[in-house]
């Protein structure tokens, strides 16, 4: 009787420990969540999605390691589940590559603006006034044609920005 309760008291311990790790790690996450969109808020209205996007990306990254570090605080041997993230990652990477380059490129428009909001333009042969910048696509509206162009295609081909642009 006093071994099952040795033993009951040894893995409430360790539980105890295990979601007090976790719990920190998610408070970790909700935090540094609130802060970038604090800050997002605070720059520039045309950032705040960007900062809207770090801010989601470092609260799942601190949730995800606050697993691993869980497991391994039971005893868990997190070496696989480590590497099984890296190549997941490496997998969703190459077959979001396009998707990915995208919200870069759109990211560095945003951040750079080569153009802004009711510029007229040309990308690609697409020419007309920029009714919106995404951080996936650029928007050129003209004679009731839209274009949505890939922000990744806006930063590797030629922009030709007109000087009578009218805002």
């Amino acid at each position: 009787m006093t071994l099952l309760l040795e033993s009951f008291k040894e893995y409430s311990t360790q539980l105890i420990s295990v979601g007090l790790v976790f719990a920190l790690f998610i408070l970790a996450g909700q935090i540094t969540k609130w802060i970038f969109i604090r800050i997002g808020k605070s720059n520039n209205p045309s950032t705040y999605k960007i900062y809207k996007l770090i801010a989601s990306t470092s609260n799942i990254g601190l949730i995800i390691m606050g697993i691993v570090t869980a497991l391994g605080t039971l005893g868990i041997d997190v070496s696989a589940i480590v590497a099984s993230l890296g190549l997941t990652g490496f997998a969703i990477g190459f077959a979001f590559k396009d998707a990915l380059s995208n919200y870069l490129a759109g990211i560095m428009v945003i951040l750079y603006k080569p153009y802004d909001i009711g510029d007229n333009v040309n990308i690609i042969g697409c020419e007309g006034k920029i009714s919106e910048i995404d951080l996936r696509y650029t928007t050129i509206e003209n004679d009731g044609e839209i274009h949505m162009v890939p922000n990744s295609v806006c930063l590797s081909k030629t922009i030709t920005k007109f000087k009578n642009s009218n805002k």
